[in-house]
Formats: C-alpha cells, structure tokens, sequence
C-alpha cells in the first residue's frame, strides 16, 4: 500500500538551507520517525572561488527520485525511510537526518508573515537560537504537516 501525504510523511519540496556543501535548493520529508532534509542544489566557497554542487540519485534529481519513490504503490513508511538514509549515505555531504525522537517541542504555524514548521530540542519554548531546526514550507503543503503530527503531545 502506498505512503499517504499527511498520514505517513510531509513534504516540503522547495526550501533554502545551509548544507555542509553552501547554501541550496532543497526538499524537507517529515515522517513520524525522522526528519529529512536532502539538497539538490548548493552553492558555496569563499573569496572568488564559488562551487556549485548538483545532486542526482540514478540519474534523477533528488526531488524527482523521492517524487518516483512517493508516487509507487510498493513504498512504506519503512522503505522510504531505508531508501532516503541509503541516498544519504551515497551523496556524503550535504544530506541531514534527524530522528525525531530528538524533538521535545513541534511548532507549526501557516500565517502570511508566520509560516513555518520548527522542531525543538528544548523542552519548553521554541526558541531561534540553538536546538531548533524549522523550514517554511508552501502555505498549500502546511494541511500535510497538520494531519500528520494531529495529536502529537510535542505540538505547541
């Protein structure tokens, strides 16, 4: 049985992050479990030396890869979650993984000026300095995260 968006994952497909590799096009992939979040796109360096990193799985974006992966009746939870840490492993740099056991505090808002999904590692607060991590996905992929973390005791 295929994965179902807002009951088994969120995606966020087009956020800016700060990779290992620079900063970059993205994509945030929440599941109950953990939290992903993969380039495919960044650009770095220093001085007059800039580096541009494109990152492909089997010949396809990473996001069209998830997207393929997503879309397939065959995909669980389980193989997502073992496909996404495997294309992890292969890219190196750049990719994050974070258990979402980690995570004391969740935070979602989806107002014009105060978008954003944050995960804290502090017990009370959400907090912009230290142990928080948030993305700001589109305002029509906040219903996901909602239905996802509906209930969730870590939910502020």
């Amino acid at each position: 049985m295929a994965v179902e968006s807002g009951k088994d994952y969120a995606l966020a497909p087009s956020i800016t992050w700060l990779f290992e590799t620079g900063v970059g096009k993205a994509f945030g992939l929440v599941t109950k479990e953990k939290f992903f979040l993969f380039p495919y796109e960044t650009i770095g360096g220093a001085g007059s030396s800039v580096t541009t990193t494109k990152f492909s799985i089997d010949g396809h974006s990473p996001l069209e890869a998830v997207k393929l992966m997503l879309a397939d009746e065959e995909t669980t939870v389980e193989s997502l979650q073992t496909a996404l840490e495997k294309w992890s492993n292969d890219v190196g740099k750049g990719p994050e993984i974070h258990p979402m056991t980690k995570f004391k505090r969740i935070k979602l808002r989806n107002g014009f000026f105060n978008r954003n999904v944050a995960f804290s590692e502090k017990e009370k607060g959400i907090g912009i300095m230290g142990g928080v991590i948030a993305m700001r996905p589109k305002k029509s992929e906040m219903p996901a995260f909602y239905s996802l973390f509906e209930g969730d005791p870590r939910l502020v």
